[in-house]
This record gives structure tokens, sequence and C-alpha cells, in this order.
């Protein structure tokens, strides 16, 4: 009997991938036994997160740090192939160099000769999936699009650090709370993360997940910043209409949809906004040529389709931070005039002084990704341009800081203006 890590359900025909999700299905055999162990004498493995084929992710505590961890352990019979280990070790080491609000962190990588398993530590992410959210049906729209500029920034400074995420799909996408914004995106599972450079497998392994892999994976090609901007219009897609643009649970009708086949546009099966089809139909181009070539390409269209389903954006942590309209284009940032400050008083809105500082931020920071994409051709920023990246990025971190720190004396001021409206209501009507 094999189960849908995604939805749980069980097929015992010979089925390899669930149709609905698109996921390599999982077998019967349970799981390493790590479950109440302590692992490297530090990770205390207390509960059960989930299983894939590859590996079983725990929910553990640091007893040094005394914090929660995640806690990712290989099989035992995984671990036992080479080039699945070297995949697993590629995980962490790939994964480790990124640094970015949308990327789940990597701790800690190793090996327990006591229980005799590989493992990686990473942030633990308190939230769902949002394959959990498709188990409902279709995604409100601005939701999809909020959703999608997330993952997109995510993949943009794993892509400048030369490094594909191989796997996106819902599964792989966690939604958690992060001040008032219910949907702050954690991509999480670089587990077939590799550099662009790096050499391809050759066990003959099928790597991705079938109903998310460009037709250039089938192939046989390798992860680019290409098949993994694909994998985002398959999962764009199933946000919008309630399930992937091609199902089927037998793997050569899958591969021939995704070789030959055109997908429905969105607003054709579904009553998603039109605005929305020919950005699908770019992610789910057949060649790497007619795809967006690069995911700030991706938010630059993603920002036209959010001005017409989402004209207002709505107020949330991330639509101060790094949801500040998507990069714009490389000629647009040439402008110097959308470096001026817009108008607006800060006596009356102190919030808007916090917004202001991150959209020029924002675009300072885009100027320097577009440049470097293409002065370099999407490959990473030399050495010597590393730490002026960083100083970029130390900055964003303390406006964002400042930006919080403004709207919450924002909100206490607002609180208290209403309080005193309220007594002196009173006092009248006394």
């Amino acid at each position: 009997m094999k189960r849908c890590g995604e939805c749980g359900r069980e097929f015992s025909g010979e089925e390899r991938f669930c149709p609905d999700h698109g996921v390599v299905l999982q077998g019967s055999d349970g799981p390493p036994r790590v479950l109440g162990s302590v692992v490297a004498g530090r990770y205390h493995a207390v509960g059960l997160i989930g299983r894939g084929d590859t590996a079983v992710v725990y929910r553990a505590h640091h007893l040094g740090l005394d914090r929660p961890v995640a806690l990712k352990v290989l099989h035992p019979h995984v671990a036992e192939d080479q080039n699945a280990l070297a995949r697993f070790q590629r995980e962490a080491c790939a994964a480790s160099r990124l640094s970015h609000p949308n990327i789940v962190e990597i701790y800690d990588i190793g090996y327990d000769p006591l229980h005799q398993i590989c493992f990686v530590v990473m942030e633990h992410v308190h939230g769902h999936a949002l394959s959990t959210e498709l188990k409902r049906g279709p995604i409100a729209q601005d939701r999809v699009a909020h959703i999608l500029a997330q993952v997109g920034a995510a993949l943009a400074d794993a892509h400048a650090e030369g490094v594909a995420h191989g796997d996106v799909r819902p599964g792989n996408i966690m939604l958690t709370q992060r001040g008032v914004d219910a949907d702050f995106v954690k991509l999480i599972d670089f587990g077939l993360a590799r550099e662009f450079a790096a050499p391809k497998a050759t066990s003959g392994r099928m790597t991705g997940s079938p109903g998310y892999m460009a037709p250039e994976l089938w192939r046989g090609a390798a992860a680019s910043a290409q098949t993994d901007l694909y994998a985002v219009g398959c999962t764009a897609f199933q946000c919008l209409v309630g399930r992937l643009p091609f199902r089927s649970g037998q793997i050569m009708a899958q591969m021939n949809a995704h070789l030959d086949e055109r997908p429905d546009a969105p607003s054709a099966v579904s009553s998603a906004d039109p605005a929305f089809d020919g950005f699908v139909s770019v992610c789910l181009e057949k060649t790497t040529a007619h795809r967006f070539h690069n995911a700030n390409a991706f938010l630059t269209a993603l920002g036209h389709v959010w001005s017409v389903v989402t004209p207002k954006i709505r107020n949330t942590t991330y639509a101060m931070t790094a949801a500040a309209p998507p990069p714009p284009a490389l000629d647009a940032l040439s402008d110097p005039t959308m470096y001026q400050p817009q108008t607006f008083d800060p006596a009356v809105d102190a919030a808007s002084l916090a917004q202001e500082l991150l959209r020029l931020h924002a675009l300072r920071e885009a100027r320097l990704v577009e440049v470097s994409s293409v002065l370099f051709k999407d490959q990473p920023p030399p050495p010597e341009l590393r730490p002026l990246r960083d100083k970029v990025r130390a900055i964003e971190k303390e406006i964002t800081t400042a930006a919080r720190e403004i709207t919450d004396v924002t909100a206490a001021r607002a609180t208290r203006e209403n309080a005193r409206r309220v007594r002196e209501a009173k006092l009248r009507e006394q």
C-alpha cells in the first residue's frame, strides 16, 4: 500500500504518484527509530512532522540552546545510496548559504554514529503547508499573488547564489504568521537543491515531483532557475483552479502532457481573473527561451497582475518589507525620478515614513540584483560584490525593524486618540 504525503490518500495499484498533487507516492515502511531519542547529544526528537521518500522530519528541541528546531533524518536505506547521500549533503551546503526571510534557515548538518543516521537541523516553522490550504479548493486571488511574490523573492535570492530549489510545490511552501500577515511564506526542503554548475546525477532516479517538472527535466536536464519558475507556474495554476494543469497517475501520460500539451487558461476553467492567464502561460512555456529569464522578470510580471487583481495591497508585514512592489524592469530602474521621495504627512500617518523608506530601499536593491544578473548572466556575483550585497541586506533588516517600531507607535497613538475621543464624548453627554 502506498500513500500520498500531501493528502494522505492511499493507492494499491501501479500508480507511482498522486494525480491530484503530482508527488511521488510513499511506501508503507516505517520511519527511522529516532522519535523520543536524543540525536548527536543535543537534539531531542519529540514529534513527527512529516515524511517523504528520502527522509523523515521531526519536531525536536535543542537541549543546549533551549529552542525548537526541525530535525530532518535521511532514511537508512537511502543513506546507503551514494548519489542520494551526496544529494542530501548538497541540500544542507547549498541551503546554508542562503539568507532570506522567505527561506527556511539551516542550523546544522551531521552524522550520529549511535543511531547511524545523517541529519540536518533547520528552523522550525510554526504553520502549515500551502497544500493544506488547497484541500479546501482554489485560493483567493489576492492571496495567490501575495504568496507567489514571496516565493519569487526567495527564488531570486537562491538563484543569485547559483542554487536551484529543484522541487518547488505547495507541500514545500509553508505559510506562517508574521505580525498581522497569516500568509508569510517559508520555502522549505531544498532536498533537490543544486548549484547550477553541479554535475547531473547518474543514478537514473527521477528527481522532483512529476506534477511540477518542466519539460527539460523529463528529458534529463539539470534543475535551473527556469525549471523552478515552471514549477511555480504549476503551483499558481493549482492555487487558482484547484487542480494541477496536467493530471494523471501514470508516469508516461504525465510526461507526455508536460512535453506536448498546452494547459488551459486559468480563467477558462475557473473564476480566476484573466490577468493571470498570460502570466501563468509564460511560466508554463515548453522551452526555457520563452519563459521568464529569471525570478526578477517573474516578479515584474506578477507586479502587473497584482496591480489589476489587488489594486490596493493589503497592509501586512510582508507588504511593508519584501513585497513592496516587485522589482521593475532594468530600464525603469534607470529612471532617477523613481528614487524621488513620495509626498506624505508623517504627522497624519507615521507608517508612511516606513513605507517610503522601504520603497526606496527595495528599488535600490532591485537595481543591484538586476545589474548583477545582466553583467554576470545569472551566475553568482563575484566575491568582491558580495560584501556590498550583504551590506544592502543588513540595511534592509535595520529598516524593517524601524518600520515595525514606527507601525507599533502609530497603532498605540491611534488607540490613545480613540480612547481620548471616547472620554470626551462621555463628558459631553454628562
